[in-house]
């Protein structure tokens, strides 16, 4: 039994390991493509959030992240290509595993089973299947971060709407003291 346990302990730790270095790629790559939209809403953050921002700074921040994000649609483009083509080279180089793997014996039939082929193809493009993983990763998180910044302008025009019907209701509140008295 501790023989399976240290087996569990060596596979969590290859696993952790491995994450790191996955993990390190991904967020190098992630933050060359998004690391100023990640820098516009650290600022935001620190000028609206945790401060009371006027309208002139939400107004600002509403511009900025608005064509930070246009600007970064088409980088998430790009992503998504090499996605698609880093997909594309590792099911070659799966085909082309599987295949040259296939032997005949003097009767043509094949040596290998199904499983096996299979089993030598996916050793054999591993590295290519885990580019293609990697780039699939990166274009989910800066999709996600993109909505949340979709998400966050969203949230600012709606501030910015209802700050301008309160000061449209108290301009028309103020200018016409008889019509509408407070008491």
């Amino acid at each position: 039994m501790t023989e399976v346990i240290k087996d569990i302990d060596r596979t969590l730790k290859l696993v952790d390991d491995t994450t790191l270095v996955y993990e390190d790629i991904t967020n190098k790559i992630v933050e060359a493509y998004i690391g100023d939209l990640d820098e516009l809403i650290k600022d935001f953050n620190e000028d609206a959030v945790e401060k009371d921002a006027d309208d002139r700074t939400l107004e600002k921040y509403l511009f900025e992240l608005g064509s930070k994000l246009y600007f970064l649609s088409a980088k998430l483009e790009q992503i998504g290509i090499k996605d698609d083509i880093s997909k594309m080279i590792y099911k070659e180089e799966y085909n082309l595993q599987y295949l040259a793997n296939r032997e005949k014996d003097s009767d043509k039939k094949n040596k290998l089973t199904v499983a096996e082929l299979t089993a030598i193809a996916e050793s054999l493009s591993k590295e290519k299947q885990v580019v293609n993983s990697l780039y699939s990763r990166i274009y989910s998180q800066i999709k996600m971060r993109m909505s949340a910044g979709y998400d966050l302008v969203s949230s600012i025009r709606k501030i910015i709407t209802k700050r301008m019907q309160d000061q449209s209701l108290s301009f028309t509140m103020s200018s016409d003291p008889k019509t509408y008295e407070i008491t």
